[in-house]
């Protein structure tokens, strides 16, 4: 009997130290990845890897350091992504890469601006497009009035009936 439990604590013992071997194993492996993501300047890539390392090793300090350089790395490159888009005026996009690098970089001045900025410029054209709608049966009456009277260019102040757009 003694035997018997001699040998179950020995097998234990051996899946446990496989177990814990495969686990450094796969830590290492992550840690490899996220190395060569960096390399490849795919650092999303790098930051999920980094952040598997960490979920079984929380305590490694290289792992740490590696995060949170591919972190900010990361949050750079959305926020110049959002800065293209945002020069484009595509600000839905533009306001995705400025919301991803605030996660990653929280405490970054320029993002916090950037996002206040984006979602200003995407306000203002929700707000120009409800205004289109409306704005753009004024201005057709408006032109339509500077037609009647057979005039091109400024408008007199009294023949610009109803126009706010009319050059005066």
């Amino acid at each position: 009997m003694a035997a018997c439990r001699a040998k179950q604590r020995g097998l234990t013992g051996i899946v446990l130290a496989l177990a814990l071997s495969a686990s450094a194993c796969a830590t290492a492996a992550a840690m490899r990845n996220g190395r060569s993501a960096e390399q490849a300047q795919d650092y999303d890539r790098a930051v999920i890897e980094y952040t598997k390392v960490l979920q079984k090793r929380p305590e490694d300090r290289a792992a740490r350091q590696a995060l949170e350089r591919a972190k900010l790395r990361s949050a750079q490159e959305h926020y110049t992504r959002g800065r293209r888009l945002n020069s484009v005026g595509k600000f839905d996009e533009a306001l995705v890469e400025f919301q991803l690098a605030a996660e990653l970089n929280p405490g970054s001045p320029e993002v916090e601006e950037a996002l206040r900025a984006t979602r200003a410029a995407l306000r203002n054209k929700v707000a120009v497009a409800r205004e289109g709608d409306r704005g753009g049966a004024r201005a057709s009456v408006c032109i339509q009035n500077v037609r009647r009277l057979g005039r091109s260019g400024p408008v007199e102040p009294s023949h610009a009936q109803g126009c706010r757009h009319s050059r005066v």
